[in-house]
């Protein structure tokens, strides 16, 4: 089975409710927003706030955890219905910031009052001789590139922020410094190397070479078509990841969750990722126990 937890409430969140910076409102942008808090946007006080209340819904390693979750419409726990996290055998976090606060503030805790209960340094290196499952950052599970919210961080910034994950084992088809989408300069490319793509673009799930980049992780800017609302004076600070692109990533993905032998996955990510895999609405640091079953059967009807 698979545990589904969307991030917490996030600074780009916040500003895209507020009324004249709406998604798809006339003259919307994001051009003008400060990086440190819109760029790879992290999680708001009120994110913060929903992620420390995300520990409520698993019950830790020790016996007498107090059920105190007040269900206050955040996502938050159903009722009598906590996770054992015991039972988790991986986590996959996305490597955007917001994910991964929420993974560090919601559930991570719960290892760590077990590790430091069996005498282990809270602060050794969690990659090593730790008593939890790994915990992987998983490029494949990052939100769709809507806007410069979903643009990320090097892997080398990601591992100071957050020492507790692998950056390393899953980046091996993406570029260090830009494992997200983008969009590549065009002026040297051939129509040639443009149709070798489209054909990578087709069979982009199955290749073994480790050297091999996914080909789903860019285009030439030549080919690219706006697709975001454009008619009406909305500017955008980056352009976005056509459906295409996406949804080989997201096809790619769910390989990659069927091809793994655990039985319980822990899966901490986004709306639009959640969504293509499962076909339901997710809340901000909501959290769905589904079988694997049911996401292959909306996968199998829907993709």
């Amino acid at each position: 089975r698979i545990i589904f937890i969307r991030h917490g409430r996030t600074y780009m969140n916040e500003y895209l409710s507020t009324p004249g910076s709406q998604w798809g409102e006339e003259g919307f942008t994001d051009t003008n927003l400060p990086n440190d808090l819109y760029r790879d946007s992290p999680l708001s006080s009120k994110g913060i706030e929903q992620a420390t209340k995300l520990l409520d819904c698993f019950t830790g390693h020790h016996d007498n955890d107090n059920d105190n979750g007040d269900g206050d419409g955040d996502g938050g726990k159903e009722e009598n219905n906590l996770i054992r996290v015991k039972d988790i055998d991986i986590i996959v976090v996305s490597p955007l910031t917001r994910a991964l606060q929420t993974f560090e503030i919601g559930v991570l805790p719960h290892f760590l009052v077990k590790n430091n209960q069996d005498g282990i340094d809270q602060n050794n290196d969690n990659k090593r001789g730790r008593n939890h499952p790994p915990i992987i950052t998983q490029p494949l599970a990052s939100e769709r590139v809507f806007l410069v919210s979903d643009l990320g961080l090097s892997t080398k910034e990601l591992e100071k922020k957050f020492p507790f994950a692998d950056f390393t084992s899953e980046f091996h088809q993406f570029e260090e410094e830009e494992w997200w989408f983008t969009v590549k300069p065009s002026s040297s490319i051939s129509s040639t190397e443009k149709d070798d793509q489209k054909e990578q673009l087709l069979q982009c799930t199955k290749s073994k070479n480790k050297q091999n980049i996914h080909p789903f992780t860019s285009i030439k800017e030549s080919e690219y078509i706006e697709w975001r609302p454009n008619s009406n004076g909305q500017i955008y600070a980056c352009l976005g990841e056509p459906d295409d692109q996406f949804n080989a990533r997201m096809k790619a993905f769910y390989d990659w969750l069927y091809q793994r032998e655990e039985n319980v996955i822990c899966v901490v990510a986004h709306w639009g990722v959640l969504h293509w895999l499962i076909g339901l609405e997710f809340e901000n640091c909501e959290m769905k126990d589904v079988p694997f079953e049911d996401v292959k059967y909306h996968v199998d009807n829907n993709s």
